[in-house]
């Protein structure tokens, strides 16, 4: 079996060794990643959060401390942030965008890689697929995914197989609400477990397997744009009510 690769580790930046604030991000970057995926005992049992067990919050803050930015920032000065000063909301903004958008998305790509490659009659599939509608002489164009049906095979099985994040980022009701009968206080914290649903052999027969003909019949209409709750990726934001 190949694995994938660290995707902060193994990222270079050159021979420029000298450079010290781009070695300080970088290394920021990665505590930021590493303790962004730990599991917190606080998250299941908010009660023991003063414990910091594991010592979480305190990496949190350390990381919290490192300057990402030597710009002035006064777009959002004499705004109202929420009780927050323009620092911090700039930074978690910047960090949430470098998160949800690059390193979900290198981590995808990996595994998307790895599984091509212990697959290898998929991958020439996929191969022979681009070049019948686009070609060897340019790059795939967003016109072209309409005709790419197995490649977008390729990408939902793989989601589904390994989603960036198995479990979605917390989310805490800001208020009371009903949800298809069901009273959620304010304060509750939800966290999805998507794995579970990926691999629910109720759901995907076979669910460990790589099989990309289920794209193709029984889950022909299933996609990861945010409309089927059975594949639900870490990479698209999605909404919903009852």
């Amino acid at each position: 079996m190949i694995l994938p690769f660290d995707p902060v580790t193994s990222y270079s930046y050159g021979a420029d060794k000298e450079d010290e604030q781009r070695s300080k991000a970088h290394k920021a970057i990665r505590r930021f990643n590493e303790v962004l995926v730990a599991s917190a005992v606080a998250d299941f049992l908010p009660y023991l959060r003063w414990l910091d067990i594991g010592g979480h919050e305190k990496a949190m803050k350390e990381t919290a401390k490192e300057d990402f930015m030597d710009v002035m920032l006064s777009i959002c000065e004499d705004k109202g942030l929420y009780g927050f000063d323009a620092d911090a909301v700039i930074k978690a903004t910047c960090l949430a965008t470098q998160s949800a958008g690059t390193y979900t998305t290198i981590v995808t790509l990996t595994w998307t890689l790895s599984l091509l490659l212990n697959n290898y009659e998929a991958l020439k599939k996929a191969q022979d697929e681009l070049d019948i509608h686009v070609g060897k002489n340019r790059w795939v164009q967003e016109s072209d995914l309409k005709n790419l049906v197995y490649l977008q095979a390729i990408v939902n099985e793989s989601l589904r197989l390994y989603p960036a994040a198995p479990l979605l980022l917390p989310h805490e009701s800001i208020e009371g609400c009903v949800v298809c009968g069901y009273d959620i206080p304010k304060g509750t914290r939800l966290l999805v477990n998507i794995w579970k649903f990926h691999y629910d052999p109720d759901i995907w027969p076979d669910p460990h397997e790589f099989k990309l003909e289920r794209f193709f019949t029984t889950h022909k209409d299933v996609n990861v744009r945010g409309n089927h709750f059975k594949l639900m990726s870490s990479l698209v934001s999605t909404t919903s009510t009852c």
